[in-house]
């Protein structure tokens, strides 16, 4: 049996013996166990077939991917009335400017050359 200087040298020793009887080598080490992030319902569960089939089937995660759909729903309908009326305005500014620009050509005010490189009214 091998000496030890202090008792808090004995974990150390019999650790690197146990090893010894093993093969040498340290075979076993600690792995975390994967987790699985639910952004339904916001919580983290088990990676396994089994967690990840019962939370999939349970009330709470139905409901939760129920109102994330609705709340997906929800949003691309007011980000396309928002793009529509933002077309819509640009369209309305566009033509305002064409419209002022033509009375300011006919007035003298502006004058309007159809060779010129920028190919459209000025700023």
């Amino acid at each position: 049996e091998e000496r030890v200087c202090h008792s808090c040298c004995e974990g150390k020793v019999r650790s690197r013996q146990r090893r010894e009887l093993r093969g040498g080598e340290m075979t076993e080490y600690w792995v975390s166990q994967a987790r699985y992030w639910c952004k339904f319902c916001q919580c983290w569960l088990s990676d396994t077939k089994a967690a990840r089939s019962k939370h999939d089937n349970g009330n709470r995660h139905k409901q939760s991917v129920e109102d994330w759909m609705k709340d997906n729903r929800k949003r691309k309908r007011e980000e396309r009335i928002a793009n529509e009326d933002f077309e819509k305005e640009m369209r309305d500014i566009d033509r305002a400017a064409r419209e002022q620009f033509k009375a300011d050509v006919e007035s003298g005010q502006a004058t309007f050359n159809r060779g010129s490189a920028a190919g459209g009214p000025p700023p």
